[in-house]
């Protein structure tokens, strides 16, 4: 029997979870999952008056937080609420979906202003209201002036974002945005942050927020391993740990709305580590994830001048591993591999390619590669670090390389001296050998971009190595005093942060090379794993193909007799 119309504001009023039902409902979804349910219960019932909901992409963090917004003054029309996103843009967006709300709900337009009060694209009062100086709902950039703003909640929406954390600044500076927060919120007020961690560093990580004594609620994509759980710091909801603990086999299966299919294709097509972040949630920052250059990836052999085979196979197996290299690399990098299989055919390179980056100030070396390309597969014929940069016999060491691996482009990093290095080069090179000189120019953060270029490549295993270059970079490696300048040890300390290394020249002339290379052939980093993903993908689908999600149903969290009140809006 349809309830009369007091206790059925009276039930929207109690339970937060009815009134998401009946904006669901008129937005023409389904009706919310249990997921949702159980963050709407989380931020209607949590003890903590600072507290972070962190749930994967796509679940509807900034839906739920504009109903969240309508509840609060739903229930109280003189609560002051300023919601904070990582643009200005983007808190125009909030207001203008939660203004249309307002309007178009039939339960919620008593809530419309007469005309004198505020209804603007960034702030808003609702009817029933109090005169006071701030408004009922303001919604600002995280960077916009909002000092002398006052609230009764101030709600964070996905304030950490790619363009808000780039950068290690970028970081800093919103964190210390974020400190100002306390100084905005009332006495007794909320501060509640929906998000995605976007960084290792994120804000929502145990060194950030939860430092602060915020409390958390985390809901990831999938069930994370039983062996995983600490990733979490004891936050994650605790309805899908309840669930875990008592089916471990539900590990690495979907807790909500996507299927085994598209959280694969997510994981093949963003990368792991970034699925780890914003899918996983997981920040836990291992020293495989930090340093993501691996030796193992290479394929070390006796590469020839002039041409390669047509087909190479890598592999970790303990039968072509290299054991006279050491010591090599992080935990879980063990070492150096020769090829599994060598195809019996060998042609000549389609081309072979030079780079080089010029020693800066201070004791940087001119660094230089030499690669050849054959079916996709880039070999390192040679690689080296030179001392001096602008004098002659550096310039002519590079030219007589030119000449000897009859390089048909050279690649000249041209960030110092504004083109001044290959002007001088040109005419030397010219005495030995006659190719297309070309320069480079960097705009984006170094370590970033080397991680982006180098990593893909080497994760595929089409990056083969010459075994003397090897040796030369390994009896460096050894050296004490020398070891810095050893492409071994610059790969495998190298992370995302800036100023990683003090010397990073023979890894950053890699990248430039094998950069050049993937432009040539089209192969951007998406184009060169395209292949990869997919033989990943469905090799990943076969051996989950038993698994049957139990989240496609529309699974409500509230108890039945609750679910009976839904059915009559």
């Amino acid at each position: 029997m349809p309830m009369n119309k007091t206790d059925y504001y009276t039930a929207l009023q109690k339970d937060f979870r009815n009134f998401l039902y009946l904006i669901w409902h008129y937005l023409n979804l389904p009706a919310p999952t249990k997921r949702q349910y159980e963050v709407a219960d989380y931020l209607q019932h949590s003890e903590s008056k600072r507290r972070i909901i962190e749930a994967y992409r796509g679940f509807g963090k900034s839906w739920i937080t504009s109903a969240y917004v309508l509840w609060k003054l739903f229930k109280n029309p003189n609560e002051k609420i300023l919601v904070l996103s990582a643009s200005r843009d983007r808190a125009q967006n909030f207001t203008n979906f939660t203004q249309k709300l307002i309007i178009t709900i039939p339960e919620l337009r008593f809530m419309v202003p007469p005309a004198y009060m505020r209804w603007s694209s960034t702030s808003f009062d609702i009817n029933g209201a109090l005169p006071s100086h701030a408004p009922s709902v303001k919604a600002s950039g995280i960077f916009s002036q909002i000092t002398g703003a006052r609230a009764s909640e101030i709600v964070l929406d996905d304030v950490e974002t790619i363009n808000t954390v780039e950068t290690e600044t970028m970081r800093n500076k919103l964190y210390a945005t974020l400190s100002e927060i306390e100084n905005i919120v009332m006495p007794e007020g909320y501060i509640t942050y929906l998000g995605t961690p976007h960084s290792m560093d994120s804000i929502y990580g145990p060194n950030k927020l939860l430092s602060r004594g915020y409390d958390a609620f985390i809901v990831p994509a999938r069930y994370p391993k039983i062996e995983d759980l600490h990733h979490y710091h004891g936050k994650l909801s605790p309805f899908i740990l309840q669930e875990l603990m008592e089916n471990p086999e539900l590990e690495g299966q979907p807790t909500d709305r996507y299927t085994e299919e598209e959280l694969t294709m997510r994981e093949y097509t963003g990368g792991h580590a970034n699925f780890l972040m914003q899918y996983m949630l997981d920040t836990f920052e291992t020293d495989e994830r930090k340093y993501p250059l691996q030796l193992k990836n290479f394929i070390v052999m006796d590469v020839d001048k002039i041409k390669a085979p047509v087909s190479i196979k890598h592999s970790l197996k303990d039968e072509h591993k290299l054991s006279a290299y050491t010591n090599l690399g992080i935990a879980g990098d063990d070492g150096l591999y020769m090829p599994s299989r060598v195809d019996e055919e060998w042609l000549k390179y389609d081309g072979i390619y030079m780079a080089i980056d010029p020693a800066g100030k201070g004791v940087d070396q001119t660094a230089y590669v030499v690669i050849g390309q054959l079916n996709g597969n880039l070999y390192i014929l040679d690689l080296g670090g030179l001392e001096g940069g602008y004098d002659d016999n550096t310039l002519t060491i590079l030219a007589q390389k030119a000449k000897e691996y009859n390089v048909t482009r050279i690649y000249i990093e041209a960030n110092f001296g504004d083109g001044m290095y290959t002007k001088l080069f040109q005419p030397i090179l010219l005495r030995f050998h006659q190719c297309v000189v070309e320069e480079v120019k960097q705009f984006t953060q170094k370590e970033k971009r080397i991680i982006d270029t180098l990593e893909p490549v080497l994760s595929q295993h089409r990056l083969v190595i010459d075994t003397e270059v090897i040796n030369r970079e390994y009896n460096l490696y050894l050296r004490n005093d020398l070891y810095v300048y050893s492409l071994l040890y610059q790969m495998t300390n190298l992370c995302d942060m800036k100023d990683a290394l003090k010397h990073d020249d023979k890894v950053d002339v890699l990248a430039i090379g094998v950069k050049a290379w993937q432009q040539a052939l089209g192969l951007d980093t998406e184009k060169v794993l395209e292949e990869y993903k997919e033989q990943q993908l469905m090799e990943l689908l076969k051996r989950r193909s038993e698994f049957v999600s139990v989240f496609n149903k529309k699974n409500t969290y509230a108890p039945k007799d609750e679910r009976t009140l839904f059915l009559n809006f």
